[in-house]
């Protein structure tokens, strides 16, 4: 059985070694501590109560840090690296929610021996986020009642310093949101929409409390957050992504590197993931739509690229299928973009295609890069149509908004737009249409064989919703989650009838199409009620169905051999059904 576990590469002696050997679980994040330690993080079987762990890269002094927590009725409990602090090597700052589960406390942790201190400053009360500055201040509390989406920003100009508000927030109204603090120390990047529709970077007026100097704005996608240099101690850039991802460089030192590595891979997206501390080696990330990606190291002094272990070297580039990105105009005239991946040596005519619709969905986008599950449906023939419906995220406010409340409804939508699209282009044989997706894919897979059952002709649900008032009311989410999804989903009193008729285990009589279900016991997202739910439905109602689960897995499945199976029996269900 595999797992993930933490390898360290000697850089200077070209020789590694694996300091974990974990048979249980994945690692799932990790970060250098200081030059001798590494903290890294695990849950158990998928159920997202994380614990923290620590272990020299020679593997020695492996320590449980925070054991992850028992999963209990309610929000996940969890203990993550809130800031690593160079000044002081053996200890961390660790975000927690052990006294209240949705209000973490930030607490210094030393990594050799476990112990932890709560910070003890005065909180302005209500704080669900805290933004510390460089030096690992702590100067940013983002404060949010439970049974309310408003809230307001606080701000200390030092650790001594009063808390003051300088801003007060409504949901769905334009504003912004701290993006992090420059090394001086005094300059605070914001996010913000406002007077725009998609979010852009600035620098803080804190005299007139309101974003002042624009740093970067894209006209078509909101931007990301900061890119800073811990070497330069400086901004260098900003990244965003529309068909493709962009950096757009401040520092023009990074740029005049970054645009010799592209002259070197031209056929790659290619990223500074981090740098040595003098600055003079960065590890470069270079990933494609057909590699999933390797890493070079770049000496910044000699000016030269070597090779590094490849991520997944037994995969073949040329054995891979190009992704192909494209506009789709919606019925109702929304300009949807999202991207299509058809088999190599084939023409892209009269093609069985599957829609994949991504998980969330608010947030969320599907973008161009490496997919192993659309490489796996090209390679067995079928064209690939992911589409990034209204509500997905990246695309601006009112493109998110335009997607609430609308499950089952206009995404739905979206997504038959886009198959008739294809169908139309002579892409798609429109007796060969199945749809496929995870999470809220999930359940706009079992939403098309309901809806329209004359356009698709299977579907395979993977860890999906397919019951709106047990989704709203899962007490995993927390009260402001069930505030939230209040609102963009619809009220379990007041949109009762909307919600039961959008869900799927109250459809199960309408769907005519062959259907595959696969979940995990642990799920806190998507909870396994709406599996074993809907197999209840789907047998009162004489349907027949393939049925998967996985007690020891969450919200998809990530250990090696459950994975496994899971795309052996999609690979049969499709050989079966998709004929």
């Amino acid at each position: 059985k595999k797992r993930y576990n933490l390898y360290v590469i000697d850089l200077e002696k070209r020789s590694g070694n694996r300091p974990t050997s974990i048979e249980e679980q994945d690692i799932t994040s990790f970060n250098w501590a200081n030059n001798e330690r590494i903290v890294f993080t695990m849950d158990k079987d998928g159920n997202e109560s994380f614990g923290l762990f620590a272990i020299n890269i020679d593997g020695t002094n492996g320590r449980t840090l925070v054991p992850p927590p028992s999963r209990v009725r309610g929000v996940p409990r969890y203990s993550t690296v809130f800031k690593v602090l160079r000044d002081s090597p053996d200890e961390i700052l660790v975000a927690a929610n052990d006294r209240n589960a949705e209000n973490p406390d930030i607490y210094r942790m030393n990594i050799l021996t476990g112990r932890k201190q709560i910070l003890t400053f005065e909180s302005p009360g209500n704080v669900v986020g805290w933004v510390a500055d460089q030096a690992g201040v702590v100067r940013v509390a983002i404060a949010n009642p439970k049974d309310s989406l408003d809230g307001s920003i606080y701000y200390r100009g030092n650790e001594k310093a009063p808390w003051k508000k300088l801003a007060d927030y409504k949901f769905g109204e334009q504003g912004w949101s701290p993006a992090g603090f420059d090394y001086d120390g005094k300059t605070m990047y914001v996010l913000s929409n406002i007077g725009r529709d998609k979010a852009a970077l600035y620098e803080f007026d804190f005299a007139k409390n309101a974003p002042g100097k624009l740093i970067y704005g894209h006209d078509e996608v909101d931007v990301g957050g900061p890119i800073m240099s811990e070497a330069k101690k400086k901004l260098i850039g900003v990244g965003y992504f529309t068909d493709r991802p962009h950096i757009h460089w401040i520092d023009k030192d990074y740029e005049k590197l970054h645009q010799m590595v592209n002259l070197s891979l031209p056929k790659t997206f290619n990223a500074f993931t981090s740098e040595s501390l003098d600055a003079k080696k960065l590890l470069v990330s270079s990933a494609s739509d057909l590699d999933p990606g390797r890493y070079m190291l770049l000496d910044t002094e000699k000016l030269a690229m070597e090779s590094l272990p490849d991520r997944r070297k037994w995969i073949r580039a040329e054995q891979m299928a190009p992704m192909k990105s494209v506009k789709i105009t919606a019925r109702d005239g929304l300009v949807l973009n999202g991207y299509l991946t058809t088999p190599i040596d084939v023409e892209a005519k009269n093609l069985p295609l599957v829609i994949h619709p991504h998980g969330g969905p608010y947030g969320p986008r599907d973008g161009w890069g490496y997919n192993s599950e659309v490489q796996f449906l090209a390679n067995r023939g079928y064209a690939v149509l992911q589409v990034n419906f209204r509500g997905s995220g990246g695309y601006g406010q009112k493109f998110m908004e335009a997607g609430y409340r609308q499950w089952g409804l206009k995404m739905q939508d979206d997504l038959i737009d886009a198959a008739n699209w294809a169908i139309k282009e002579g892409i798609a044989n429109k007796d060969r249409v199945g749809i496929y997706g995870a999470s809220y894919g999930g359940y706009a897979a079992m939403m098309g064989v309901i809806r329209d059952p004359d356009m698709f002709k299977w579907a395979i649900n993977y860890v999906g919703v397919t019951d709106l008032k047990e989704m709203v009311t899962n007490p995993n989410w927390g009260d402001r989650g069930e505030v939230f999804l209040t609102r963009v989903v619809g009220d379990v009193k007041k949109d009762e009838a909307i919600l039961k008729a959008n869900s799927p285990i109250e459809l199960a009589a309408k769907i005519r199409a062959p259907v595959f279900m696969a979940y995990g016991g642990e799920d806190p997202r998507v909870r396994l009620v709406n599996g074993t739910d809907m197999k209840s439905s789907m047998e009162k109602a004489g349907k027949k169905y393939e049925w998967m689960l996985k007690d020891n897995e969450g919200h998809g499945y990530r250990k090696e051999e459950n994975s496994i199976e899971f795309y052996s029996k999609m690979d049969d269900f499709l050989k079966q059904y998709a004929k």
